[in-house]
């Protein structure tokens, strides 16, 4: 057999300058790197070229997402109530909304992320309570593909490395959309219902956003694209840039966070950097494996 072999060892990679996919990705990187600096030169340009790129519609191009309630749970010193939302045709959103029973609100609401789905951290005496118990209104909601939305990720070490909501994701590429845009309508339509339910805040309304792990990509493109209707965003654990999953051979579960194409206009941190200082709070970035770099 090895004397019918027309390369070094049987490998394309053994002749002299041969390049892999992960070689010319790294090259191909670093000419956009120069393309990206002169764009952000206009950030207003930037940010219009990130809103074409992704196609994440306004707020104001969208239908009202119609309240449906669905129980109500009385806590000390707060009321939980279960309601789905429905934000067009044929997509609804599993939400819980925690309102204080103090009538009078001590600051802006707070749309809750977590991609380990609403729940997680709407324990008895968890975070979300806690804000609540503040005198904040809170919606925690699983945008598409978390918690009761979740399509869980194939068996074995593909499935680990494609991660949850793999098929969808690449049905979605086929149709020119991605889920960092979806969701990032999500975080839009949300936004604008607790801006419009939450007249007992203090005026003017400006939504918060605490968004964890996988949910925070679309939160950051949301508050970027409408920096207006945000007072802040809290990220963490979220992933640090798409340039990190380019020079990781094998990444993983990043398929739902990437927008194809982007890296020829911007990358996460030029999104993090277009909001003033104090808007951003960025905790625990993780790298293309979902480890907090040293």
């Amino acid at each position: 057999e090895e004397k019918l072999l027309c390369t070094p060892g049987g490998r394309v990679l053994g002749l002299t300058g041969a390049k892999s996919l992960v070689d010319l990705n790294h090259e191909w990187e670093a000419r956009l790197a120069v393309q990206r600096r002169n764009l952000w030169q206009d950030r207003v340009a930037a940010l219009a070229e990130v809103r074409r790129i992704t196609g994440i519609r306004a707020a104001s191009e969208m239908p009202e997402l119609v309240a449906v309630p669905v129980g109500k749970t009385e806590r000390s010193g707060c009321t939980v109530e279960k309601i789905l939302l429905k934000l067009e045709a044929g997509i609804w959103l599993p939400a819980l909304r925690f309102e204080p029973k103090n009538s009078a609100h001590s600051a802006g609401p707070v749309l809750y992320l977590n991609a380990a789905g609403k729940e997680a951290d709407a324990v008895l005496d968890g975070p979300i309570e806690a804000l609540a118990l503040t005198g904040r209104t809170v919606l925690a909601v699983d945008l598409r593909g978390f918690g009761e939305t979740l399509h869980p990720q194939g068996k074995g070490e593909l499935g680990a490395l494609l991660g949850a909501n793999s098929t969808e994701a690449t049905l979605a590429y086929l149709l020119g959309k991605s889920f960092v845009a979806m969701r990032a309508e999500d975080v839009l339509v949300c936004s604008r219902y607790l801006f419009r339910t939450c007249s007992a805040a203090p005026q003017p309304v400006r939504i918060t956003v605490v968004a964890k792990g996988e949910t925070g990509v679309p939160a950051l493109h949301a508050v970027a694209l409408e920096p207006e209707v945000f007072s802040g965003l809290s990220l963490e654990r979220a992933l640090r840039s798409w340039v990190s999953v380019v020079h990781t051979p094998a990444s993983e579960n990043q398929k739902n966070s990437l927008v194809f194409g982007a890296l020829r206009a911007y990358d996460l941190p030029d999104l993090a950097a277009s909001l003033p200082t104090g808007k951003i709070n960025i905790t625990g970035a993780l790298d293309a494996n979902g480890h907090t770099p040293r």
